[in-house]
């Protein structure tokens, strides 16, 4: 099975894709949902995780000794969360579109999953990390969204008559969760190609 991982959490991603086209409330779909109010938040609160994101990448993988570097990130890690703090006070004001942040989410699962396909990108890297995040937040929004009723939330966009194609993308990002659990770890490709490499060496010596 972990041979074809991937692939699993492809499917997942394109199946969460693919639902906003689906009625999610009533007769309207996701990608409806998804362009209502409150998306300009989302995507505010998207593009400032993003950036925390890379800051920290910056800071643990290329400063080293490099002080612009270090510099670089810190700015990039302030701003971002900065920008994270100041879309959230503005979601408890007027209200964040969780549906526009699964749609997203599941773009990022699309997009990176394919690259990690070209690449056999292993699960101690940041791709996979991404996904499996993306993945996550794909399936709280759901799950927010879901309940937000018997919760008490007030978000205008709640799914209080929730439909199929919802609980598709639910699915889809648990299939990605799933898909990316059953990923070959590094121990398992360096005893496959011992065992090629073996098994080369005993053609060749017959």
């Amino acid at each position: 099975m972990k041979q074809y991982s991937r692939f699993i959490t492809l499917i997942g991603g394109i199946l969460a894709f693919f639902s906003f086209a689906l009625p999610w409330k009533h007769t309207y779909s996701g990608a409806v949902l998804a362009n209502d109010s409150g998306w300009p938040v989302a995507l505010a609160f998207i593009a400032s995780s993003i950036v925390v994101g890379i800051g920290y990448y910056v800071l643990n993988r290329k400063s080293r000794d490099n002080p612009r570097l270090i510099t670089l990130g810190l700015i990039m890690s302030g701003l971002g969360l900065l920008f994270c703090v100041a879309t959230l006070i503005r979601f408890f004001e007027s209200g964040i579109n969780f549906i526009t942040i699964s749609f997203v989410a599941s773009v990022i699962i699309v997009g990176t999953t394919i690259y990690m396909l070209n690449r056999q990108t292993l699960w101690e890297s940041i791709p996979t990390t991404v996904v499996l995040i993306s993945s996550g937040v794909g399936l709280i929004c759901f799950l927010i969204l879901f309940f937000s009723g018997s919760l008490a939330i007030g978000l205008g966009n709640r799914i209080d008559n929730t439909r199929y194609g919802a609980f598709l993308s639910a699915i889809g990002y648990v299939l990605a969760i799933v898909g990316l659990l059953c990923f070959p770890q590094t121990e398992d490709i360096l005893e496959t190609n011992g065992e090629q490499g073996s098994e080369e060496n005993s053609e060749g010596d017959e």
